[in-house]
């Protein structure tokens, strides 16, 4: 089926679906809301030279209308997405409408995906897509699309904000990318083999100007972003006077940067995922996480409450050392530390990642499907829990973690409204079986006032835990 491309000339109706994420059992899990909206799509969308009729469509939340004529899809996918990404492919391509896939799925393994799709786009889609899109005009798509090298990150433009639908998402934020690659070569991360480890820098002002556009409030999605301490100071100096409310990521090393996280929390930061990982430094060796080797957890998580900012904790099950008493370890820790927010994943080996590879060479017995890669399930043995023992132990730490106690226990000492609300939506997730942070199914209504208690709850919340003396050791004992 074809729809404007033949009517109107060059001019083509393009639509680029995020797909929905299936559950064990292969059906499509659908949601109310996605937790916050990516920027991959957006991005793509503003790369897309000429006039052409761009839409986005995140299928967890929407229908897909495949009867619809359009002329042109994208898809984009982590792995545990892929497959509903290769189903709808083929949907659209019984259809006649060619189909480009792209993302770090598609990166990895670009001949599997290419089998579903008439052309696939490996690595950054900045000096191919243009190509992409003119043969997709002239009807000469040619497979597989590949910059190989890291493109400059100068004058990119900015991601087109006004094609997200913000009814999707639980928070109200939008998506800004300052830096790309990371130096590090954590073995279970594909971040190095798709963005480089080089550690590649936007000029400032080309991310104020997104970040501008984008609205009040901000994700930054970099996945390292204050690897280089001067650049993010400078980035954070800039950002001040824009009175923007932002989250991003941050290792260990840079979260125990007094400096850095001032920095940080004057500028807006109001939450940071950090990416603790394992308590165990022989795991955190082997996995070569070497921030995390010589810098202490504990100190870098109180250096971030220290400056008023929420902590998303990651951390990781899974590793050839972890036991039973792994799990009670991470409760511990959570507890103990008055941790916000957790998010635990079980060791996957993604494709593209280091660990995934070796692998792969190496013969290693994995479970099938790609829906399963998605860090809430185990698809391989470790020397000490069996597959099956592992996602019994993973749901055991999430019904731990999210009992009401322990949420009270980590947000009421000073109560934080914003971060109670948070937690509740993720045990109604783990109850459901679902991912804490996949999305969520139910409280349409509660959940449009949550964002606007936010900016009521904190100021007075913070002048009564000065006025009660509350310390970061009170937080912690």
């Amino acid at each position: 089926m074809s729809g404007t491309l033949l009517s109107n000339g060059n001019s083509m109706k393009i639509r680029l679906i995020n797909p929905a994420q299936l559950d064990a059992k292969g059906r499509v899990v659908k949601i109310n809301r996605e937790f916050v909206s990516g920027l991959t799509l957006p991005y793509v969308a503003a790369l897309i030279p000429g006039g052409h009729d761009i839409s986005i469509i995140e299928e967890s939340v929407e229908r897909i209308d495949f009867d619809d004529p359009v002329d042109l899809v994208g898809l984009t996918a982590i792995s545990c997405r892929a497959p509903r990404a290769y189903w709808i492919a083929d949907q659209y391509k019984k259809r006649g409408v060619p189909v480009i896939m792209g993302g770090f799925h598609a990166t990895a393994l670009p001949e599997e995906a290419l089998s579903h799709c008439d052309a696939v786009v490996k690595g950054e889609a900045e000096g191919v897509i243009n190509r992409v899109i003119e043969d997709a005009v002239n009807g000469r798509m040619k497979g597989i699309y590949e910059q190989k090298a890291p493109h400059p990150l100068e004058g990119l433009p900015t991601p087109r904000y006004d094609l997200i639908n913000r009814k999707n998402f639980f928070m109200p934020a939008n998506p800004v990318q300052a830096t790309r690659g990371c130096p590090y070569h954590c073995d279970f991360c594909s971040v190095s083999p798709f963005f480089g480890s080089r550690h590649r820098k936007r000029p400032v002002a080309d991310v104020l100007a997104d970040m501008a556009a984008a609205g009040p409030y901000l994700v930054i999605v970099d996945d390292n972003l204050m690897i280089d301490r001067d650049y993010a100071l400078e980035l954070f100096t800039a950002m001040k006077p824009l009175n923007k409310v932002w989250i991003g990521q941050v290792d260990v090393r840079s979260a125990a940067d007094g400096e850095l996280m001032k920095a940080a929390a004057d500028a807006g930061c109001r939450m940071l995922y950090l990416g603790i990982e394992t308590l165990d430094k022989v795991s955190l060796a082997r996995t070569g996480k070497t921030p995390n080797l010589h810098t202490d957890a504990q100190a870098a998580l109180m250096q971030i409450k220290r400056h008023h900012i929420d902590a998303f904790v990651s951390m990781i099950i899974g590793f050839d050392n972890d036991t039973v008493a792994t799990a009670r370890q991470i409760v511990e820790f959570c507890d103990r530390m008055r941790v916000p927010i957790l998010f635990l994943y079980i060791l996957t080996p993604i494709p593209g990642s280091p660990m995934f590879e070796r692998m792969q060479r190496n013969g290693t017995p994995l479970k099938p499907g790609w829906h399963l890669y998605d860090g809430m399930h185990s698809v391989f043995d470790t020397p000490s829990l069996k597959s099956a023992e592992l996602e019994t132990l993973y749901m055991a730490i999430q019904k731990k973690i999210y009992t009401m106690p322990s949420i009270l226990r980590r947000n009421f000492f000073p109560p934080h409204l914003f971060l109670l609300f948070l937690n509740l939506w993720a045990r109604k997730n783990v109850h459901s079986g679902l991912h804490p942070w996949m999305g969520n199914t139910r409280w349409r209504r509660q959940l449009d006032i949550i964002p606007l208690l936010e900016p009521l709850t904190k100021p007075w919340i913070r002048k009564i835990s000065r006025l009660l003396r509350f310390t970061e050791g009170r937080f912690t004992s």
